[in-house]
């Protein structure tokens, strides 16, 4: 599905985009403003990741596995 970005200055703007979208049936998603705040695009519940995580440390973890993207979509699409 395409997507497209509009800045806006004001809040007029912003109520005129929503009330486009009602009309032609497109979905405005918001991003989150502040820090770990929630929101909804396309119908899924999005949370903002920590970014002080070290992933790093994962690689311990997944080294040595033999593991790529083809498997893992494989394994996980099994049904038991």
């Amino acid at each position: 599905m395409p997507e497209l970005i509009i800045r806006y200055n004001n809040q007029e703007t912003l109520q005129a985009l929503i009330n486009l979208a009602k009309s032609l049936d497109f979905e405005i998603a918001r991003l989150p403003s502040k820090k770990g705040e929630k929101s909804i695009i396309n119908g899924v519940e999005w949370v903002p990741g920590d970014g002080s995580v070290d992933l790093n440390m994962l690689s311990d973890i997944f080294t040595g596995k033999n593991l790529n993207a083809s498997n893992l979509r494989a394994l996980a699409w099994q049904r038991s």
